[in-house]
């Protein structure tokens, strides 16, 4: 083979190899968008079942703004939203660390931390004294006691 062909072949790798890792990455950045589209729906439908009718109520709730909530489930946020914002919606709505990230690539409904219920007493429970912790234990284990 001449030294010509040969470049002229090498050439036509290279052109081979960087279109197909751009279809793939086509592919990835396609499966992304259909990823967060995904999140978005996932959002509104967690945020209707605990009753905030509207996306105002669950920006109030996670601390953001009305429209960062809208863009996120329109599935349009510009650019990846950032991590803290991710975070804050998680927690508003009752989710375990990642779980929106869970949803981007793949997974059909989020992991739940707790019930709210039970974050809300965690989050009491350092306030209470050592009395008022033993009392709501008995109670707990008496209610739940199967004899």
């Amino acid at each position: 083979m001449h030294r010509e062909t040969a470049v002229t072949y090498g050439w036509l790798t290279a052109v081979r190899v960087a279109l197909d890792k751009a279809s793939r990455l086509a592919g990835f950045t396609a499966g992304m968008q259909t990823g967060w589209r995904r999140l978005g729906q996932r959002i509104r439908t967690a945020r209707v079942r605990q009753g905030m009718a509207s996306a105002d109520q669950l920006a109030r709730a996670a601390r953001l703004s009305r429209r960062t909530v809208e863009l996120l489930e329109a599935g349009t946020h510009p650019g990846q939203p950032r991590d803290a914002t991710l975070a804050k919606v998680e927690h508003a709505l009752g989710w375990a660390d990642g779980a929106a990230l869970d949803i981007v690539l793949g997974a059909n409904r989020p992991r739940r931390s707790r019930d709210p219920l039970t974050d809300r007493l965690l989050a009491a429970w350092p306030a209470l004294t050592h009395d008022m912790q033993v009392t709501i234990v008995t109670v707990v284990e008496t209610l739940t006691r199967q004899d």
